[in-house]
């Protein structure tokens, strides 16, 4: 009695044990393989009730497995089974009953009596015998060995992508070359767009792709950086040469240059440099033009001052020359007027 007690808890506790643990996808599928070769074998027949009563199983396999399970009840005659396996499947599942009840209908397993031509009745008011009166027997449509196997094969089918899903997405996610990660990742989820495990692939191809175009950006970012600071090198050399023996009628023109140049490039090395340059420039051009208004003012004046005499001359009399007072005893003109020469005649020579 002991040992009896004994065997039956420890298969009690071995069952449990194997419920609890996880059936694996490669389980699966054996287990559907090995049903379709051998429909009774013990394993691959306990790898499927682990999964029935699994209710955090995957629900794409598990109501397939329900439904195996209904389906394989009604292939050995079993239809009360069946018509239970389907009403806990509709239960859990409403969405797959649906669909699934469209493959197996009453016209699978009841058809007419061909004794009584599906009345049910035979010579008259008789019951027929055959079918109890009902007028229908069971017999079984070839579709239901079909769905059979056609829900093994689904199971299967999906228990095998699930394996090569996690073989790709492993791959793909541990791949760290980011263009290389983000065409593996576009192609598995473009693969396998119909599965509703997408979320972390989804995800990590959503950080992927904005980890590639932030880099992008910094690349053209620092390209563009480039191409403005020799931009810059060329502008300022221009500049430099430019001021090289600049006359004053260039300072303004070099002026708006520079402004220019430090409105594009506020952040230049060169801006000090060219500030105090366009200060130095314009404090000269002052100076200068300071002189040249000192210049011409000066020659405007001395213009004016020879215009004012020269109207002062047109305006104003002559006055008469005044030359010396005559001498007395000079009254002609051929006199000597040396006073010291005397007047010398030849009346002396006279008696």
């Amino acid at each position: 009695m002991k040992k009896l007690i004994f065997i039956a808890l420890f298969s009690l506790g071995a069952t449990l044990l194997f419920a609890q643990q996880t059936i694996t996808d490669a389980e699966v599928a054996n287990a559907s393989d090995t049903l379709v070769k051998s429909p009774k074998d013990t394993k691959a027949w306990q790898t499927f009730q682990s999964i029935i009563r699994d209710d955090a199983y995957s629900p794409e396999i598990r109501s397939r497995v329900m439904f195996f399970f209904a389906a394989a009840n009604l292939l050995q005659m079993n239809t009360n089974r069946f018509v239970s396996a389907m009403q806990t499947l509709q239960a859990q599942y409403p969405d797959a009953h649906a669909l699934f009840a469209k493959r197996l209908s009453i016209d699978d397993w009841l058809v007419p009596c061909p004794e009584c031509g599906g009345t049910g009745v035979k010579r008259g008011t008789e019951r027929c015998l055959n079918c109890g009166g009902t007028g229908k027997i069971v017999q079984l449509s070839p579709r239901v060995k079909e769905q059979v196997f056609g829900a093994l094969a689904e199971i299967k089918a999906l228990a095998t992508e699930n394996i090569q899903f996690a073989e790709a997405s492993k791959k793909a996610l541990s791949e760290n070359n980011p263009p290389r990660r983000i065409t593996a990742l576009q192609a598995l989820v473009s693969k396998y767009a119909h599965r509703k495990d997408l979320a972390e692939a989804q995800q990590a191809l959503t950080k992927a792709e904005a980890e590639v175009a932030k880099a992008d950006a910094l690349a053209r970012q620092k390209k563009e950086e480039q191409a403005l600071r020799e931009q810059e090198e060329t502008d300022y050399r221009n500049i430099s040469t430019r001021l090289e023996d600049l006359p004053d009628s260039g300072i303004p023109v070099m002026v708006k240059e520079i402004n220019r140049f430090i409105e594009k490039y506020p952040k230049s090395a060169y801006r000090l440099e060219l500030e105090i340059t366009q200060s130095k420039m314009q404090q000269q051009k002052t100076i200068h033009d300071y002189i040249r208004v000192g210049f011409y003012i000066t020659l405007g004046l001395a213009a004016f001052a020879l215009l004012v005499s020269f109207v002062k001359g047109l305006f104003v009399p002559k006055k008469k020359p005044i030359g010396p007072l005559p001498l007395p005893g000079l009254n002609k003109t051929n006199e000597e007027t040396d006073p010291l020469a005397g007047t010398f005649t030849d009346d002396h020579d006279q008696p």
